[in-house]
């Protein structure tokens, strides 16, 4: 005689659980991106932190979604497991400081990754670039003294290219001679400059200056820059009044 179990209700759920399945849940099938950075000379370029980041092709696309971070190995091959089908955007953030992280500056590089197969990206090619320093002069101490402690009263440095979105130029040193910023910028590229300040008046070495302290000026003061190759550095210089 031949007996037969039959589960019904809970009990099936019992039993899935019991033999490692969950009932009516799949696991989702995922597949990985391979890829490399390098210089213009093909050299790979070692220790880079590569972000990936989901770009939906839609709107109705709810989190949560898949985003990492990898390191590029000694010959600047980076390889990224488990990932979702979908398209992604691949952006190195060089830690050399010649080169430019190239998200800033030009169009994403993208990978689109289906099937649950491993895409393999053509190389992710860093140009180089030139540092853009930004000297801040404050002869009278306003910055100094009231930035951090005054509300408003800061200094807001970007640039960009004509079209693009802004690139914060960070603060790198301060002293008795003003305020220093830096940034690597691409070479023979028209770029704009520009300084914030709700609080700060400002001009820059051309003379172009805001309405005057305590006027919000939303659109800042503008300078123009293109470094040509073979220039390593280019200095600007932003006076606060």
């Amino acid at each position: 005689m031949r007996y037969t179990t039959v589960f019904t209700g809970a009990a099936l759920v019992l039993a899935c659980v019991a033999f490692g399945q969950t009932p009516g849940v799949t696991a989702a099938i995922t597949g990985g991106i391979t890829g490399a950075v390098q210089t213009a000379d093909g050299k790979g370029v070692n220790k880079t932190p590569v972000a990936i980041r989901f770009r939906p092709a839609a709107v109705v696309v709810k989190p949560p979604y898949f985003n990492t971070d990898v390191t590029t190995a000694a010959d600047g091959t980076f390889t990224v497991t488990k990932v979702p089908d979908g398209t992604y955007a691949v952006c190195p953030a060089p830690a050399v400081a010649t080169l430019l992280p190239t998200c800033n500056w030009e169009a994403e590089p993208t990978v689109t990754v289906a099937n649950g197969k491993t895409t393999a990206m053509k190389p992710i090619v860093l140009k180089a670039g030139a540092d853009l320093w930004v000297h801040v002069d404050d002869p009278q101490g306003k910055r100094a003294s009231m930035e951090g402690k005054v509300p408003g009263a800061s200094l807001l440095l970007v640039v960009r290219v004509p079209g693009g979105r802004p690139i914060h130029i960070p603060l790198t040193a301060s002293g008795a001679s003003g305020f220093e910023h830096h940034l690597t910028v691409p070479i023979g590229t028209d770029l704009v400059v520009t300084a914030f300040s709700t609080v700060f008046g400002i001009t820059n070495a051309a003379g172009v200056a805001t309405a005057g302290a305590g006027v919000n000026q939303p659109q800042g003061v503008p300078t123009t820059v293109n470094i040509p190759a073979g220039v390593a550095q280019h200095k600007e210089v932003i006076t606060i009044h």
